[in-house]
């Protein structure tokens, strides 16, 4: 996993996609690789197994973001709506 929701160290929570975007350069990660990390593959971290993917009979918070976040992920600084 990249990190938890917390925040990275003087980041404020409201700009996590900083975080992710930085992870993507740095550690040469696709846009879809740093959101695996940051969903399926953090919540199997924490056993909870059940949760970060979308399928049917898991549980799953949902972003919508203005743009494509595979193509780019500083859309994830632009989130619309929260589904819970």
């Amino acid at each position: 996993t990249l990190h938890s929701d917390a925040g990275v160290r003087l980041t404020p929570i409201e700009r996590f996609d900083l975080g992710l975007r930085s992870a993507a350069i740095e550690l040469h990660l696709t846009p879809a690789e740093v959101l695996r990390a940051v969903t399926a593959t953090a919540a199997q971290a924490i056993g909870l197994p059940d949760r970060g993917v979308l399928t049917p009979g898991r549980r799953a918070d949902l972003i919508v973001v203005e743009g494509d976040p595979l193509r780019d992920l500083a859309c994830l600084g632009q989130v619309r709506a929260v589904m819970r």
